[in-house]
């Protein structure tokens, strides 16, 4: 928890994971969600996937498909694949375009 609250964003990255889960922690994807932000801002593709996912489904964010395509931008961008798949349907399907 220390190194995440410093914005060590693989510290970050797996607390998240802890909250998304809810084995160690209560879950709270609120949190998840904050977590997986700092990771994401820090370049770790699987939180800008698991952030877009978050925006797609509303989980600990207001849902928001602009924002879903956002990180699924980034994360394709760092040749994340599932992140690329995700980015290419959304597309496909006008979601979160204008």
């Amino acid at each position: 928890r220390i190194a995440a609250d410093k914005g060590h964003p693989a510290a970050a990255y797996n607390l998240a994971l802890l909250y998304l889960e809810g084995q160690v922690f209560p879950q709270n994807f609120a949190e998840a969600a904050k977590l997986m932000r700092v990771a994401a801002d820090k370049d770790i593709a699987d939180a800008q996937h698991a952030l877009a996912i978050f925006y797609q489904e509303g989980k600990g964010v207001p849902q928001d498909m602009k924002e879903s395509v956002k990180w699924l931008r980034r994360a394709s961008r760092l040749d994340h694949v599932p992140a690329t798949v995700e980015l290419a349907i959304a597309l496909f399907n006008g979601k979160g375009v204008e």
